[in-house]
């Protein structure tokens, strides 16, 4: 039998809201009194989760290439990018909550628009941008205000 894998992903403290990787299919959200909604609607493993910035929302990403939007107070899908290259290894929202960008497993660097569910740009890896010696490859994606 399959082990039982239970990580952290990701918190929002200002919702006191945090998520757990129960099974390699479904995050369990958890709130202060316990497990409020477990987000199922992947079809490969789960790698990932981030909140939000402000907690209403939360995405998770993994090996099927998609990336769903939840709500994070209900569970409910709002919304999906489906990634046609394949594995989405990493994903962060960008502050404004309007974009994300995801990481696949090439390196290449996706900047999508939610709303339109499209893609907006794609930053191919480059070896010329890092110094002598530094692995080549993106390894998580971050944005920054």
């Amino acid at each position: 039998p399959r082990e039982l894998v239970s990580d952290v992903l990701d918190f929002a403290p200002f919702r006191y809201r945090a998520a757990v990787c129960a099974s390699g299919l479904s995050v369990t959200l958890l709130g202060r009194e316990g497990p409020r909604a477990t987000l199922q609607g992947h079809a490969a493993e789960v790698l990932g989760l981030r909140f939000f910035p402000h907690g209403e929302r939360a995405l998770t990403w993994g090996r099927d290439g998609v990336v769903v939007i939840w709500d994070s107070s209900s569970g409910q899908p709002l919304g999906r990018l489906v990634d046609e290259e394949g594995q989405v290894e990493g994903a962060q929202v960008f502050p404004e909550e309007e974009r994300v960008a995801t990481r696949r497993a090439n390196g290449e660097v996706v900047i999508w628009s939610i709303n339109a569910s499209e893609v907006l740009r794609v930053i191919p890896h480059s070896r010329r941008m890092l110094p002598r010696g530094h692995p080549w490859m993106a390894r998580d994606v971050e944005v920054f205000p």
